[in-house]
């Protein structure tokens, strides 16, 4: 477990928070790196508390947890074995079932557009700026948005380079406009996935929302790349 002095937002959805210290914070502050906790007393309170089957609950839970593991490697046993033109008709079945009126392009892209927007679509060079929501096909879990931080993303087209499925995905509508972008894994983060966000074999959701398409300004150099949608300035 865990003992931490500030908030862990990284941590969230990773571990469990069991409560917080009430009398011993002294104790806490004393503790140093590679100190060793010999015994570990945890007293109940409580009906509720005294009820609770620590071995049967985690038991459980690791059950679940070991037939969602094996399940999700057989998955991508399964992905792994087609071709990309066999993929995109299987991804391409599964989004329709949610999304009747999606539409498949021929790399295998799949989209449903809520407004068009101008007449206009990007140009290599030209500056997009937009706001996104980026989640996981596969659970809908959310990896990255520049709704949540309140600032959208500007970018020149083509040039400061994104996955291959998000750039086809802003070709699709202009100024004004808003689609729903699935895109295949092989438009994605490939079969190694994203360390840490993006799980292998991974179809990604974007919800994108075109604000402006301008010619570019002069651009200020900077020593990051722009290889995802995720980085900011």
């Amino acid at each position: 477990f865990f003992i931490t002095h500030i908030p862990t937002p990284w941590l969230d959805g990773k571990h469990t928070v069991f409560g917080h210290v009430l009398q011993g914070q002294s104790i806490v502050d004393a503790i140093q790196q590679d100190d060793v906790m010999k015994t570990v007393k945890i007293i109940r309170v409580g009906s509720e508390a005294k009820k609770f089957n620590a071995i049967e609950v985690f038991g459980k839970y690791y059950e679940a947890f070991a037939k969602a593991e094996k399940e999700r490697q057989e998955k991508i046993a399964k992905i792994s074995a087609m071709s990309q033109d066999e993929y995109k008709t299987y991804m391409y079945n599964e989004v329709k079932v949610k999304y009747p009126n999606a539409v498949l392009s021929p790399t295998g892209l799949v989209y449903i557009i809520d407004k068009t927007g101008d007449e206009k679509r990007a140009q290599k060079g030209e500056q997009v700026t937009l706001h996104y929501n980026g989640t996981l096909r596969a659970d809908g879990k959310k990896f990255d948005s520049s709704y949540d931080r309140n600032q959208p993303m500007p970018f020149k087209y083509l040039e400061q380079r994104m996955i291959s499925g998000f750039e086809e995905g802003v070709t699709l509508i202009g100024q004004g406009g808003k689609a729903k972008i699935i895109i295949p894994y092989y438009q994605a983060y490939g079969a190694q996935g994203r360390p840490g966000a993006i799980p292998p074999y991974s179809d990604l959701v974007f919800d994108i929302e075109i604000l402006s398409i301008t010619a570019s300004p002069t651009e200020v150099p900077h020593d990051h790349d722009h290889s995802d949608p995720n980085h900011k300035h």
